[in-house]
């Protein structure tokens, strides 16, 4: 079988397979092989912008959301009080208008028990956001 040889030009360049199998019908240029688009090079198209960057999730079941544990307190008692009353649609949401969030504690997380939402908190982190909103939503439940 051997490899395709390549054909000879009138002027006498060699022309390449992809020049000669021109599947797409057009002599353009910026066209490749398969129709697709060349970018980059002398042509003046310039290349497509990257994939926009996927960001954290705004919400978090209460029984899924995974801490450091050991360091945390108040969320491990306060997802152990929300087992054992059988509070398991409980969610944690980040606040969308990040009001309240001041200085160094930009994260500003709530916690919400059935589309209530019961106590907010503050921190440098989301994990002590979270820490603080427990605590909060800790006051409320047990009054």
């Amino acid at each position: 079988m051997g490899r395709k040889k390549r054909k000879v030009g009138e002027n006498g360049t060699i022309q390449s397979i992809t020049e000669t199998n021109n599947i797409s019908g057009t002599n353009n240029p910026t066209q490749g092989q398969y129709g697709g688009i060349k970018y980059g090079g002398n042509t003046g198209i310039p290349p497509p912008p990257p994939p926009p960057a996927v960001d954290e999730p705004d919400t978090y079941l209460c029984k899924k959301y995974r801490y450091q544990q050991g360091e945390y307190r108040y969320i491990t008692e306060f997802i152990n009080y929300l087992k054992q009353h059988r509070m398991l649609e409980a969610t944690f949401n980040r606040d969308p208008a990040g009001q309240g969030a001041a200085g160094h504690k930009k994260e500003v997380w709530y916690c919400c028990v059935s589309g209530t939402p019961l106590g907010y908190g503050r921190g440098s982190s989301r994990d002590k956001a979270i820490e603080c909103a427990c605590k909060a939503s800790f006051h409320v439940l047990r009054r």
